[in-house]
């Protein structure tokens, strides 16, 4: 991982970043935030990226990760005890001869036709289906299970409390939330026709043990709110900046993340 001050470097190059608090090069760490903007110039060209601009701030007040895993719960029916016994079993053959031991039990298909006609009684009629399942003492088992679905595109939440020191400091963190404002919106594009991507946003948290913060990919911005009032009474240097404010922002990774992403 590279030293704050090589990241520091290359952010200035080429075109100056902007900073909080200007001082920001002496902190052990830092967030590093460049926007870089997606175009086409035709549709049958491949996408460009063109840099948009660098933001540096501390790093924010929390930094959780969250891993969102879907299952759907679906209802196996009828059919579930079979399915179940089947899952037990690791062979094509030994599934096939459970399947046909549950059809060939009188017993079981009974059941099963009971069991449809409950469910289905229950379907045109919710009361209906409470009086069959308390004249039989029993209510269908749905067979619950958990199926792997999919992983949702992981979301980061991101807050800075600012306290400018000079009126300079508090007109520069005007500058990078308007930046912030400006790159997570579309652009007119044909005359107002259509609207171009907004800017995509790539994270870099720096700092000597840098291996310990998230490792973030490339995102978007979804949300950005500022608080000019932070202490709940608004205070203002003489030229009225505002002297408390907060920024929060929500970015959303644009790719799927797997088990490969991590190193052991």
């Amino acid at each position: 991982m590279a030293s704050p001050t090589t990241v520091m470097a290359k952010a200035q190059r080429p075109n100056s970043p902007l900073s909080y608090p200007h001082d920001i090069a002496n902190s052990p760490y830092f967030t590093v935030l460049r926007f870089r903007e997606y175009t086409r110039q035709e549709p049958t060209e491949r996408p460009r990226e063109k840099d948009g601009g660098t933001i540096i701030l501390p790093l924010p007040a929390e930094l959780i990760e969250i891993y969102n895993i879907t299952y759907a719960q679906p209802a196996m029916g009828v059919m579930g005890l079979a399915i179940k016994d089947m899952g037990e079993s690791n062979n094509v053959e030994s599934n096939a001869e459970v399947l046909r031991q549950r059809l060939g039990d009188p017993k079981f298909l009974t059941d099963a036709i009971t069991t449809t006609t409950q469910q289905v009684i229950s379907q045109l009629s919710e009361t209906a289906g409470a009086a069959m399942s308390l004249v039989l003492g029993n209510a269908p088992n749905p067979h619950m299970r958990s199926i792997f679905e999919n992983v949702p595109l992981r979301l980061f939440n991101w807050t800075w409390k600012f306290a400018p020191r000079t009126p300079d400091e508090g007109r520069e963190v005007r500058r990078i939330v308007n930046a912030f404002r400006r790159h997570s919106l579309p652009a007119d594009n044909l005359g107002g026709l259509r609207l171009s991507f907004p800017d995509e946003l790539f994270v870099d948290f720096v700092g000597k043990h840098s291996d310990f913060l998230p490792k973030i990919r490339k995102c978007v911005v979804v949300s950005v709110s500022f608080n000019h009032a932070r202490n709940a009474q608004p205070t203002f240097f003489h030229d009225g900046t505002p002297t408390h404010m907060e920024l929060a922002v929500q970015v959303q990774e644009v790719n799927q993340i797997t088990r490969e992403s991590f190193a052991e």
